[in-house]
């Protein structure tokens, strides 16, 4: 910086660049944004489901995307989480041929202290004191999940977890189970990935 630069230096106030002498302790302003537990909860559902860690500047942010028929979930999201979101979209052709809508969270490292848990378990998504609730199922369930109905079965919800290895299956039905359910299974494809499937109870 120029040495007329005004720096703020604990205990004396802004003082010239020019005038800062080593072992002055120098403030400087981060902005910091303390989640409401519902944003929490939709970031985490978000990054099992769709979501996916972007780093900036050491800064991280949750970016998704959906197809553009399903463009005004997103925009329910932005509406219903005005603080998380810049409003930016950003819209490409999918290696499906599909048009598609991209939207990213703010970043910063309010969003790295909720996410740093999960990304020291290496190649698990899930970390050992995850905890599940609702929320965190409804958004992972409106992300990859699928309702099916026919007149000689009970409706079964259906959720792709394909991206969890055992331990986080191992993990998530712990969670599961302290939810209360009890009326679930979850099974590998054929092509080996993991499906959660909930069954209508009586």
């Amino acid at each position: 910086c120029t040495p007329n630069h005004k720096i703020y230096v604990s205990g004396k106030g802004y003082v010239e660049a020019d005038n800062v002498n080593i072992g002055d302790k120098i403030l400087t302003y981060e902005s910091f944004y303390n989640f409401t537990e519902s944003e929490k909860n939709f970031l985490i559902g978000k990054f099992i489901g769709d979501g996916s860690i972007d780093v900036s500047n050491k800064n991280y942010s949750i970016s998704f995307g959906h197809k553009k028929s399903h463009e005004s979930y997103i925009n329910e999201v932005f509406n219903k989480f005005p603080k998380l979101f810049t409003n930016n979209k950003r819209r490409r052709i999918s290696g499906y041929g599909s048009e598609m809508v991209d939207a990213r969270t703010i970043s910063g490292k309010h969003v790295n202290i909720l996410f740093e848990p999960f990304l020291k378990e290496g190649v698990n998504i899930l970390h050992d004191d995850f905890s599940l609730n609702f929320e965190i199922l409804a958004t992972l369930y409106i992300d990859d999940g699928s309702l099916s109905h026919s007149d000689n079965q009970k409706d079964r919800a259906n959720i792709a977890i394909c991206s969890f290895n055992e331990k986080d299956v191992s993990i998530f039905k712990r969670e599961l189970d302290k939810l209360g359910f009890n009326n679930y299974s979850i099974y590998n494809d054929p092509k080996g990935y993991y499906r959660l499937r909930f069954i209508l109870s009586d």
